[in-house]
């Protein structure tokens, strides 16, 4: 009887064994799993906001993109004539225009929208540079600019922002 009782909890023991492998194996698997869903998620939905850039008489801002997607925010690309309709459906947190734009676009975006203004030009007309700014631009550059230099200029605009309004940014 004594032998019989030491082969059952020795079966019960290695079934026990199994059962818990199975379930760390498992375990293991859910955690991985669920670490690459909330990866892909994180990606989807960035942690900082939206980057609108409007693409005024043919320039591109095609080249920003890359960068500031890497520097989490979600990037869209928009020509002028659709800027304003983007604006009021997803509240971008700021709104890059490149190239030419007539000053009339500069006033509809402020008056749409609350977001950060930067102004990406060619010429560097100081009579120009203060029209922009009247008309509701936060930040005047002019072009050429490294992809780098536009993260900097974002994370800049965005935290002299936070500091004035920290509650604007909490959630």
């Amino acid at each position: 009887m004594g032998v019989a009782t030491t082969r059952d909890r020795y079966a019960h023991r290695l079934k026990c064994g199994r059962t818990q492998w199975i379930r760390q194996k498992w375990e293991r698997f859910a955690q991985r799993f669920h670490f690459r869903t909330a990866q892909r998620a994180e990606h989807l939905s960035p942690s900082i906001g939206i980057v609108l850039i409007v693409q005024v008489s043919g320039w591109s801002g095609e080249a920003f993109v890359p960068l500031l997607r890497s520097a989490d925010y979600a990037v869209q690309v928009v020509n002028d004539s659709t800027a304003l309709e983007k604006v009021q459906r997803e509240s971008p947190l700021v709104i890059i225009v490149g190239g030419a734009a007539d000053l009339n676009l500069y006033r509809v975006l402020r008056g749409a929208s609350t977001a950060l203004i930067l102004a990406l030009v060619s010429d560097s007309d100081r009579e120009r540079i203060l029209e922009a700014f009247d008309a509701g631009v936060d930040d005047y550059q002019v072009v050429p600019i490294s992809s780098a230099e536009i993260v900097a200029r974002v994370h800049s605009m965005l935290r002299s922002v936070q500091r004035q309004s920290p509650s604007k940014f909490l959630a």
